[in-house]
């Protein structure tokens, strides 16, 4: 998609460029003359309503004007729903050629054949099963499907192991000598750890972690009677002000959605 504009507040595209091309061409410039023209050259934008792109820095290209890949220390991605915008480090280079693969996201649960209790789900032999079986669990509000969850924002626990000659920007996380350490600032290749250029991380929490807006709105149902999540501490804390506490024997009752006032 194209929302950028010129200096002269034309829209900035294909168009835009071919009439750039076509002026260039009226200045009768000599032979062997060369113009490079890219309307994307600082900025990359793709919003598709049914799939987003899969990870740059291993399915995807993004060049230069000499079709050399662009190093992603010279680029930043932003995501938000489907929409994927690449802003460039136009000081250090531009794009002209660009390679995305759009993808979309499939889930499935599988089940062992059978229970924890020796109870069959299904018997490949006999051809005996379930014929219906019950989810019980939560989602995050508004989740689409993708690796988008509002309220959240999800931390891998995949931590790549610090290599020798590799860029890396402020804010990475990598693992050297069974700890984990964060950049703190942007550095280039060296062939040595510099421990002055990194942080110990502890404590890392991985996963689905809320963002503040969604911790500064826990307050409003602190002791809300109807509301209740015993994966979060500060309402079990909150509840417990009201004399909740959670115990392991109510948990096979099914009454997640209920649990708070049947414990009054």
């Amino acid at each position: 998609m194209f929302d950028n504009t010129t200096g002269e507040g034309e829209r900035q595209d294909f168009i835009t460029s071919g009439l750039e091309y076509a002026f260039w061409v009226d200045q009768n410039w000599p032979t062997g003359s060369v113009v490079v023209l890219s309307p994307m050259y600082d900025t990359i934008k793709i919003n598709r309503a049914y799939a987003t792109a899969d990870d740059i820095r291993f399915n995807g290209m993004i060049k230069d004007a000499n079709g050399a890949v662009i190093d992603p220390k010279f680029y930043d991605v932003s995501r938000i729903d489907n929409l994927v915008t690449i802003n460039i480090d136009i000081e250090n280079t531009q794009v002209y050629s660009v390679q995305l693969d759009p993808i979309q996201y499939e889930h499935a649960l599988v089940f062992n054949n059978t229970t924890i209790f020796n109870d069959v789900i299904f018997q490949p032999e006999l051809g005996n099963r379930q014929n219906r079986l019950k989810l019980i669990g939560t989602k995050s509000g508004d989740w689409n499907g993708t690796l988008h969850a509002p309220g959240f924002f999800i931390n891998s626990d995949q931590i790549d192991i610090w290599t020798t000659y590799t860029d890396y920007k402020k804010g990475n996380f990598v693992s050297y000598q069974n700890k984990t350490y964060v950049a703190m600032k942007d550095h280039s290749a060296t062939s040595t750890f510099d421990f002055n250029m990194w942080n110990i991380a502890d404590n890392i929490q991985t996963g689905m972690i809320k963002n503040l807006a969604n911790k500064a709105s826990q307050f409003k149902t602190f002791f809300d009677m109807d509301e209740l999540n015993l994966e979060d501490g500060v309402d079990k804390l909150g509840k417990g002000m009201i004399g909740f506490t959670n115990k392991a024997y109510l948990q096979g009752l099914g009454l997640d959605d209920d649990l708070l006032n049947f414990g009054k």
